[in-house]
């Protein structure tokens, strides 16, 4: 039994945490989530554009995006579709406060994401949707 504990253990601090990217411009926001996330078990990229996520996406290979969708240069929907090009079972988690539907609609057939409204949600609700779609108890 002893030894089942201890592999048991051994297993759980030897398994790499899941790397996400967090995209915004908003510095401060970037920053919140960038520790909140960090604590809570996960590697955290922060990017401010479409384009620097596109790179990373590349280069990082990472779990899950978590991009707003009004951002500089590139927009999120825009990069989504672009990561779609990259890795199609990527998951990406939308967060914004953008409510127009023409971007709403767009964003529907990127597949295997959802959308969270900052205004909406805590901190601990976009932790448990990014832990949900990464299927992490």
């Amino acid at each position: 039994m002893r030894d089942i504990i201890c592999s048991v253990i051994i297993k759980h601090m030897t398994q790499t945490p899941p790397k996400i990217l967090i995209v915004d411009d908003d510095e401060s926001f970037l920053l919140i989530l960038k520790n909140e996330f960090t604590e809570a078990g996960f590697l955290v990229a922060t990017i401010k554009d479409g384009k620097t996520c596109l790179s990373e996406v590349k280069k990082e290979k990472p779990a899950l995006v978590i991009t707003d969708i009004m951002l500089p240069g590139i927009d999120g929907v825009e990069t989504a579709k672009k990561i779609r090009q990259l890795d199609k079972d990527l998951p990406i988690i939308f967060l914004s406060n953008v409510t127009d539907s023409e971007y709403l609609d767009s964003a529907k057939d990127i597949g295997n994401c959802d959308r969270l409204v900052k205004a909406n949600v805590q901190i601990s609700d976009i932790i448990a949707k990014a832990k949900e779609m990464l299927n992490i108890k």
